[in-house]
């Protein structure tokens, strides 16, 4: 089950992220790991064709749960572009 959440950063800014999960008939086998997807810039989790959704589809199946967002300022996210940052990212990462 693929879920679109939003994360507020520090800036006030809202980052779009796509939450996929096994759904309850999938054995928990990964003991509810989150494995976080994250593109590189320029880009945005749209930017590989369907690279993303198909990873995040072939690791659900395998009880994984996935974790994909766009950084401020790019694809779906609030903010602009030419704010984006190296350091700027790092910190709405570790938020």
């Amino acid at each position: 089950m693929k879920q679109k959440i939003y994360i507020q950063t520090k800036d006030e800014e809202r980052m779009v992220a796509y939450h996929s999960h096994p759904d309850d008939s999938t054995p928990a086998v990964a003991g509810g790991t989150v494995i976080m997807m994250i593109h590189d810039f320029p880009g945005n989790t749209s930017s590989y064709d369907k690279l993303f959704d198909d990873l995040s589809e072939n690791l659900v199946k395998r009880g994984f749960h996935t974790l994909s967002f766009d950084f401020a300022g790019c694809g779906e996210s609030e903010g602009q572009e030419k704010n984006f940052s190296l350091e700027k990212a790092c910190v709405d990462f570790r938020n």
